[in-house]
């Protein structure tokens, strides 16, 4: 039978995530509109593995926006992910494989050459 220490930690430990998605989040909204991508990847080198599910939903959605500057944006987050956690957010781009080869047919000429640097990321 669990403790109520056992309990409380759980407990602790789903605020914890919760807190971590969400500075997640903002951080990610913060580096799409401003172009700082360094930072936000220190904030997801810095997560625990719980919270980083959310990177993928963010980002499927910002390379499937209309606007094609937040399309080059997260194409170029995606590098700065790549470059700063190497491997440990691997898993959680591979999904974003085939949207970023979407990319290269973009009729924008600064999504396609942001394609060129993150493709090569992710395999």
């Amino acid at each position: 039978m669990p403790s109520v220490a056992d309990a409380a930690s759980k407990a602790s430990q789903s605020v914890m995530n919760i807190d971590a998605t969400k500075q997640i989040e903002t951080a990610f909204t913060q580096a799409i509109k401003s172009k700082e991508f360094t930072p936000f990847a220190q904030v997801v080198k810095s997560s625990k593995a719980t919270s980083l599910a959310v990177l993928t939903n963010k980002l499927t959605e910002s390379l499937q926006s209309k606007d094609a500057v937040v399309r080059e944006n997260a194409l170029q987050l995606v590098v700065s992910l790549s470059t700063v956690c190497k491997g440990r957010v691997q898993a959680y781009l591979y999904p974003l494989l085939s949207l970023i080869l979407d990319c290269y047919s973009d009729k924008q000429k600064n999504c396609t050459s942001s394609c060129f640097g993150s493709s090569p990321c992710i395999s």
